[in-house]
């Protein structure tokens, strides 16, 4: 199995980050139109992309990839906001 470089270890990154970035994206418009029984499942997709940045990051740490914690969380997107009313019914 390849190690992979800096650079494809950064292009994933970018893309996990921009997939977390539409799933919560879509959550907040789900939210405005569905109940949380059928937008929960967007939340649960975040969740699965959580789990798979952390098994990720490891592993590019074992293999030997950048040792940059940004590479799959990153800087804030100040563009980029989060409807905090989401959170509070995903708690529920």
């Amino acid at each position: 199995m390849k190690k992979g470089t800096e650079t494809e270890w950064l292009a994933l990154g970018e893309k996990v980050k921009a997939v977390r970035n539409m799933l919560i994206e879509a959550q907040v418009l789900a939210s405005k139109m569905m109940p949380l029984k059928v937008y929960g499942k967007l939340c649960r997709a975040e969740g699965w992309i959580d789990d798979f940045r952390n098994v990720a990051e490891n592993e590019m740490w074992k293999r030997g990839g950048p040792k940059n914690i940004t590479v799959f969380y990153g800087d804030y997107d100040p563009n980029f906001t989060r409807n905090n009313d989401i959170l509070e019914d995903y708690k529920r």
